[in-house]
């Protein structure tokens, strides 16, 4: 099955909407905790978070993420492990990456997705800008942040629809799978293994 590219589709329940705030939270099955703030606008949607973890013995995470309007495509990320790693990437939406500094990503060429081992957010990128149907699988390579030391690889995800805009099977390269779920405003509600909304 061949990778999906942004350019394929694009929902059509993404077009900019007037600006607006919005804060979530999620719950981790080791007791850590997420909260983001997300600012959307004609112009971009950036999401500013925190992830107080307890894997590892525990970490703090602070995140900017920055994305075309309607969640269509990445522009960039900063994250930065509290007291330890940091990582700044920019792209043009269409699979080119640079770091901080200028520096080309080659290994991340053609990337278009991204996941982020402390947050389930960036998965909502992937999921509002295609066209879902029930049973409809497909897949993606992605940029795969892990921690806590924010290593960053060509990784791979594919998706499987069980209930258009609101249920999806999610499997990595290990073929390990978790069934993640949405509300009617497109907040994750769950994902079963990493997240729970909590408010």
């Amino acid at each position: 099955m061949a990778r999906t590219s942004r350019l394929e589709a694009i929902e059509t329940d993404t077009a900019p909407a007037a600006d607006s705030a919005s804060t979530q939270r999620w719950a981790m099955p080791d007791g850590g905790l997420e909260h983001v703030a997300i600012k959307s606008s004609a112009t971009n949607i950036v999401a500013e978070g925190i992830v107080v973890g307890a894997a590892g013995g525990g970490y703090g995470l602070r995140y900017r993420l920055t994305l075309e309007p309607g969640w269509t495509g990445w522009r960039g990320l900063h994250l930065t492990v509290l007291g330890g790693a940091t990582v700044a990437l920019r792209t043009d939406g269409l699979g080119s990456w640079s770091d901080a500094s200028g520096l080309v990503r080659h290994d991340l060429a053609g990337v278009v997705d991204v996941e982020i081992f402390a947050t389930p957010l960036p998965i909502l990128a992937t999921l509002r800008r295609m066209t879902w149907r029930v049973g409809k699988v497909q897949e993606f390579d992605i940029a795969a942040f892990t921690g806590p030391n924010l290593d960053v690889s060509r990784g791979f995800r594919r998706i499987t629809c069980l209930e258009a805009g609101r249920r999806y099977h999610i499997e990595g390269a290990d073929g390990a799978g978790s069934e993640l779920r949405l509300d009617e405003n497109h907040r994750i509600l769950g994902w079963e293994g990493r997240a729970d909304l909590i408010a």
